[in-house]
């Protein structure tokens, strides 16, 4: 062996198989050969020679090549922004959003995570000798997988106005007499890529509710309620593949013709018909429909507003879109129309008491892989 020293401390050795080695060593290292250089990208590239490191430079993680993959040195814990707050426990606590509004995401690298959507509920009904509750929003659920590179929108549906000719955020159907108190639909709630064909998901109307928006999961919205619930059952409530037609209406001057139709995959819900106000409008690609009686609910395609005065608007429909996995509707039934399906967080979902608006819909995220 051959070694070095400086006033007697060795510093440095080289060993009789060649191997060097040093306290430190000194420059840059240009002229050294035989140690590969860090490859640093956005994405894995071509798997190296064992030994050989590469750095994400999204995930600002570092990987080592075994000869077949590359295999994470660190593996950091996954986390999930939105709306700027970052929750770095995601791995082991859930992220539920239930106030209605707008909001991006944004995660540190790629993750599966089930997605729980309910719709927001319709608003009840004041006024007349039997008004009713609002109807409940949809429940769509399935597996998602988030990509670093990709910003997503989150839209979660507002309850239903009591009052005010209001359209409930985002595409609620309303009711457009607002001395007979009738309800107005509650608002979808959605998750997509922000990036679409030509355009983007933004906080602006025209861009979330563009026909041209594809989005991941639609949970649909339950319709208004109507004040005179004298004849017909419970209807209304969102989607599923399918909405709820309006069931309830006033005998004495309207029919069931005069309730608003169900959303479907292809089309909004048809406008009440012959009561003795003006008819209600179709629903449409996410909006329920507007009613002289009570509005729709929102939806993949939204349900149709009632015929005036008194009859129940239509449920909107949910969707799942084909690259979500395990996808699943739930919807409530006639005996518990304004209660949201599958355990909603609190009271997420329902449709409101009478005089009172619909609750907010609601998101839940939780961490697969």
């Amino acid at each position: 062996d051959i070694k070095f020293q400086a006033n007697g401390v060795e510093k440095a050795s080289i060993s009789s198989a060649g191997v060097m080695t040093a306290t430190s060593f000194a420059g840059d290292g240009s002229n050294l050969t035989g140690i590969d250089a860090v490859i640093t990208a956005t994405a894995a590239p071509s798997v190296g020679s064992a030994g050989a490191l590469f750095y994400n430079t999204t995930e600002e993680a570092l990987y080592v090549s075994n000869g077949t993959t590359w295999v994470p040195v660190y593996e950091p814990p996954a986390e999930v922004t939105i709306n700027g707050v970052t929750y770095a426990n995601f791995e082991s606590t859930d992220i539920s959003l239930t106030t209605q509004g707008f909001y991006t995401l944004t995660t540190n690298k790629s993750i599966t995570v089930t997605a729980s959507l309910w719709g927001a509920g319709g608003s009840g009904a004041g006024g007349g000798n039997n008004p009713r509750y609002g109807s409940a929003g949809g429940y769509t659920t399935g597996n998602i997988i988030l990509d670093p590179n990709t910003s997503y929108a989150i839209l979660v549906g507002q309850g239903g106005r009591y009052v005010g000719n209001l359209r409930a955020y985002p595409d609620g159907g309303y009711s457009v007499i607002d001395s007979w108190k009738q309800g107005s639909g509650g608002g979808s709630t959605r998750i997509g890529n922000i990036t679409q064909s030509g355009f983007n998901i933004t906080s602006n109307s025209s861009d979330y509710n563009n026909t041209a928006a594809i989005y991941l999961m639609i949970a649909g919205a339950g319709a208004g309620a109507t004040a005179y619930a004298d004849a017909g059952v419970a209807g209304g409530w969102g989607g599923g593949t399918t909405g709820q037609a309006g069931s309830w209406y006033y005998p004495s001057g309207e029919s069931l013709a005069s309730c608003g139709g169900a959303g479907t995959q292809s089309a909004g819900g048809a406008g009440g018909t012959s009561g003795r106000q003006g008819n209600g409008t179709a629903g449409a690609k996410y909006s329920g429909g507007n009613g002289e009686g009570a509005g729709g609910g929102g939806g993949y395609y939204g349900g149709g507003g009632a015929a005036g005065y008194y009859a129940q608007g239509g449920g909107g429909s949910g969707y799942i879109n084909y690259a979500v996995t395990s996808g699943a509707f739930g919807t409530t039934t006639t005996a518990n129309w304004y209660i949201a399906p599958n355990s909603s967080p609190g009271s997420s979902g329902n449709g409101g008491p009478p005089s009172t608006n619909g609750y907010d819909g609601a998101i839940n995220l939780h961490f697969v892989s």
